[in-house]
Formats: C-alpha cells, structure tokens, sequence
C-alpha cells in the first residue's frame, strides 16, 4: 500500500490527475556535462519526485531548480547529505531499487512485522491486532507514520491482516484523505470494493489483483459515470479509453 500521493501503488485516471508542476524557467543544466548520469536518468529521478510527493517542475530531465529543490527536500527527508545533487545512488533511492527504499519486512513498535511495499522517510508503523508467528495476525488497526517535505504524514488501515498483509475486509484511509473499503488479498485490493476520492470522484465494482477488473462504475466529481466491464483498470468508453490505477497507454494492449 503506497502511503504517498500517488497512494496504493496506483495512478490516477487522466480526469482526476493533478498537472504535474508549473513551467520551470529554463536555465543551465548542472548536469548537462555528468557522464554518468543520462537524461534517461533525470527524467526518471524527476518523475519518481513526483509519485513521492514533491514538485520537482514539469519532469522532462532537464534539472532546473525545482529539480534541485525537490530533490534537497528529498535528501533531508531521508536525512542524507542535502547537495540537490542527482547520482547513481539517489536514482535507485528515487526508484526503489535501493534497499533502503525497495520493498521489505518492516517491524511495528509493537514488534511485529508487517509488508511494506513502498517504505517512506522516517517512517513508524503501529499495529493494535494479534501477532501470530511474528506477524500481524488477524483484525486490528494499523498506523503508517512519515515525513514528506518534513511533514509528518499519516495514514491508517482498520480490517483484518494474514501473514503480515491486508488480507480479507477492510478500510484504507491514505495521507490526502482517498479511502478504499472492501476486499483485500495479500496487500492489495481484491474482490468487491469502493474507491473514493476527497474530490468526489468515486469507483464501486469488483477488483482484481489491485485494479478495477469485472464490472464496475467510476463517478466523476462533476457528475460523468462509466460503467462497464473493465479489464486490468481500462474500460472502452464509445471512442475513449478509461484507464483508472494504470497508464493510459497500457490499456490498448488489452483489447
């Protein structure tokens, strides 16, 4: 379960999505001239920026100030050396190929381990459920704590655990206020469910493997409904696609 913006490992369909930065003035790349770091590299450090809750401009891997700033936010976060400097390093961080950032067992301040997909700064986990063989075990309410820009973040799960996982019936309230409620299995949703967002938009329908998969109906904010059989988060809407908690372009390879 992702904690931050792009909450639950998902992205949010086109008509939901926030514009990603304003239009950063153009100015010398202090990279331009690194050889081991690509532009291939800063788009893709700009773009996780991005899904981790900071506003590094318009990703475009060009590192403009808002790069930098982004990526110094970042760094004080995660508490390394404030340099707004990208390297190797930072890129695996960024893109969670780092082991301080991929997916792992995390101990709550209960002592017990839970499944963390996308471990954050400073992070704490409370957990009020059994604890059978060292793993939460069972209902209970589960607590992540964190710091983006050197905020503190919350957000909360109230259902039942298996081996560590969301597992079963249960509700996920996630830092910006987006709520799931329904159907879990092995940490992502699964089975019947609702999706609303603090926008007004809302999806109620079956899910599979994390996405909307079966049939489904999405309610936009401003009143617009699609419903349908939706496979793997696309739905074909008369001459559109509607692609919810995927990409867009992902959504033709399944028609």
């Amino acid at each position: 379960m992702r904690r931050s913006v792009l909450a639950l490992s998902l992205v949010l369909p086109l008509a939901l999505a926030v514009p990603a930065g304003s239009g950063a003035l153009a100015e010398t790349d202090p990279l331009g001239a690194a050889e081991t770091v690509t532009e291939a590299d800063r788009l893709s450090a700009e773009t996780a920026l991005v899904e981790w809750g900071y506003d590094p401009g318009r990703p475009d891997g060009i590192w403009r100030r808002e790069s930098v700033a982004a990526l110094r936010a970042f760094q004080a976060d995660w508490g390394l050396p404030v340099t707004g400097e990208l390297d190797k390093d930072l890129i695996a961080r960024l893109t969670r190929l780092h082991p301080a950032t991929r997916s792992q067992w995390f101990t709550t301040e209960e002592g017990c381990e839970v499944w963390n997909p996308y471990p954050q700064a400073q992070e704490t986990v409370t957990w009020s459920g059994p604890c059978e063989g060292g793993k939460a075990e069972g209902e209970g309410t589960l607590v992540w704590s964190y710091t983006v820009q050197g905020v503190r973040e919350h957000a909360r799960y109230d259902g039942e655990y298996h081996e560590g996982e969301p597992h079963g019936m249960g509700s996920y309230v996630t830092n910006d206020g987006n709520r799931y409620t329904g159907g879990w299995r092995k940490g992502v949703h699964h089975g019947e469910g609702v999706y609303e967002w603090v926008g007004g938009a809302r999806y109620e329908g079956n899910w599979l493997h994390g996405r909307p998969d079966g049939e489904g109906t999405l309610t936009m904010g401003y009143g617009s409904e699609y419903s349908g059989t939706w496979t793997q988060g696309c739905l074909r809407h008369e001459d559109e696609w509607i692609a919810l908690f995927t990409q867009q372009e992902e959504c033709g390879a399944f028609y």
